[in-house]
């Protein structure tokens, strides 16, 4: 079975200087778990940040998502696959 048969299209994304609010306005407005921050322009890879980073950072930490950003939050460099990889 390859990658492709069982990947979602279609990823909602963010800018990592964006604040854990803003990003909590694009989850609810997309109804996704979590979003992509590409850093392919600047020489990066990608990188997300998922609903359970927000669910630490708020809830667990009580830090304010006014004050923190996404690249503060955000797992850095993603492993990434080809769509015609196997699973």
């Amino acid at each position: 079975m390859k990658i492709e048969e069982v990947m979602s299209e279609g990823v909602v994304c963010i800018e990592k200087g964006a604040t854990l609010a803003e990003a909590i306005e694009v989850l609810n407005k997309y109804r996704v778990t979590c979003l992509v921050i590409d850093e392919t322009q600047d020489g990066g890879g990608y990188s997300i940040i998922t609903r359970r980073d927000f669910i630490r950072e708020i809830l667990v930490l009580g830090k304010d998502p006014l004050a923190i950003k996404v690249e503060d939050v955000m797992i850095k460099d993603a492993l990434t696959v080809d769509i015609n990889d196997d699973l």
